[in-house]
């Protein structure tokens, strides 16, 4: 059993503002990006990351690999008109086997630790296809302006990546989700959809996707901590 990473980086960033794309923002000297598969790169369990990127960003991509010295990232593949198109483009260019684990994982997402992506691997293993998620801490309400009404929290979860399947169940997946014309945004939906179980793997609230300028503060806080420790 091998075990591919794939890192789609082809968003844009819309909401996020500014020119570039917000994995491609540089904090402390380093892309977003950089931090993120710094994670993948020196862990042992990952044989090979590919990298779905938008063309214009090809050789930036290039260029971070190379200064990095990431060895494990063996394509750049083009991105897909959205983010489920991104990662089948990134699961194609793959040689996997049926019983191959293929992880994906936010590029935008650069706080995930070694134990989380470990946890979540070694659950794949045994349950075949797995996301990690933190539970809801917050009163959670529905309504448009004004409350209609008040949803328990109990049982529910904030999903986050890394999200880890079986080669054959993403394969499946994919070609249901095609055929039918429903391709969520998020690959465990789509997985779930295809009439598979998805268990849960603890995240953490640290592995946060960076979307929103108050996100970037945090993470640079969070770095600028970690860089007083030592």
């Amino acid at each position: 059993m091998k075990c591919f990473a794939i890192i789609p980086a082809g968003g844009s960033g819309k909401r996020f503002g500014g020119n570039i794309p917000k994995q491609f923002i540089e904090v402390s000297g380093r892309e977003i990006i950089a931090y993120t598969l710094e994670v993948f790169n020196n862990n042992d369990i990952i044989d090979e990351i590919i990298i779905p990127v938008s063309a214009e960003f090809h050789k930036k991509m290039e260029e971070i690999v190379k200064r990095e010295g990431f060895t494990k990232i063996t394509r750049i593949v083009d991105a897909g008109k959205e983010r489920c198109d991104s990662v089948f483009n990134g699961f194609t260019a793959i040689r996997s086997e049926e019983n191959d684990l293929i992880v994906i994982h936010d590029a935008a997402r650069p706080l995930l630790t070694t134990q989380i992506l470990n946890n979540a691997i070694a659950s794949a293993k045994i349950y075949n296809a797995v996301t990690v998620a933190v539970p809801v801490k917050d009163s959670i309400l529905s309504g448009i302006e004004k409350v209609q009404k008040y949803v328990s929290r109990e049982n529910l979860y904030h999903i986050q990546t890394p999200q880890i399947f079986l080669a054959k169940y993403l394969a499946d997946a994919y070609e249901k989700g095609y055929k039918k014309d429903i391709l969520p945004t998020d690959e465990s939906i789509m997985v779930h959809n295809a009439s598979y179980d998805v268990y849960i793997c603890n995240g953490s609230s640290q592995n946060f996707k960076i979307t929103t300028q108050e996100d970037l503060f945090i993470f640079e806080a969070i770095l600028n901590h970690q860089k007083s420790l030592f």
